[in-house]
């Protein structure tokens, strides 16, 4: 990504405040790019800027993303049908949660356990070093966004939930996502040991479980930067997916000259 400042949607906005903020940016000359927008988080910001007609926005040009994880489309999961597995279509995704259930050496404790923060830092330890082992490690960093996960966790406890899974009485994986009150939960990380055969399904039908136990509708599963990733999440039947876009923002070289419409290259 180089030195890009991304820019994420506004929750609830109007889109106003986000264009303020690029105009700020503009003038620090700042490299700038509108990162997971849906087509309506793009029109309605499009539109907030048509309407400032001292915008330094001259452009927002639609890129092709090929190493984040908006890749493919964002998924969002029925917490009720993956809690349940009902009929045949699930039938696949039942035996591999009986099967690992069942299991003595896997268990999973809540992630604000006593000793949960220590569990997912050594998750995300066992889990980078297995990566670069394997000669799977990545150009982006995901490690940064871990630790940086467990810094809000502990400094927000309340606005987290999730569990952590134990492999032989070892920490071994973790899921974490939003709890923000809403019907639609997110899932803020999956991670998993690779060498467990199907701890990666188990993991979203435990989280499924406590979260319908919990009246919370659907849980959001993220987008993939790969397709055996997407592949994967399609075995849960998304009740929705959405395409998500990046877009690079170039600006006026004159503050304060109205731009008109902005396009789409």
């Amino acid at each position: 990504m180089g030195n890009k400042l991304l820019v994420f949607p506004e929750l609830n906005g109007n889109g106003d405040l986000t264009a303020r903020i690029l105009n700020r940016l503009a003038s620090k000359g700042n490299y700038v790019q509108l990162a997971r927008y849906t087509e309506d988080d793009f029109n309605r910001l499009e539109t907030a800027i048509q309407r400032d007609l001292k915008s330094l926005v001259s452009d927002v040009k639609l890129v092709s993303e090929d190493i984040l994880d908006w890749k493919y489309p964002v998924h969002i999961i029925n917490a009720e049908k993956i809690a349940t597995l009902p009929g045949k279509d699930f039938s696949g995704l039942r035996k591999v949660y009986n099967r690992i259930s069942a299991r003595e050496d896997i268990k999973i404790t809540p992630l604000h356990d006593q000793d949960g923060i220590n569990k997912i830092r050594a998750s995300i330890l066992i889990w980078s070093g297995l990566m670069i082992y394997a000669g799977k490690d990545t150009a982006h960093d995901m490690r940064e966004y871990y630790d940086s996960l467990v810094k809000y966790i502990t400094a927000f406890p309340e606005a987290f939930d999730g569990f952590i899974v134990n492999y032989q009485g070892e920490p071994a994986g973790f899921v974490i996502w939003d709890d923000l009150g809403g019907n639609t939960a997110t899932a803020l990380a999956s991670l998993s040991r690779r060498s467990i055969s199907y701890i990666s399904e188990y993991q979203l039908i435990e989280a499924s479980k406590i979260l319908h136990a919990k009246g919370i509708g659907y849980l959001n599963i993220g987008g993939s930067e790969s397709l055996e990733l997407d592949r994967f999440k399609l075995k849960f039947r998304p009740s929705e997916s959405m395409v998500i876009n990046s877009y690079d923002v170039e600006f006026s070289l004159y503050s304060g000259t109205p731009i008109g419409e902005i396009t789409i290259a």
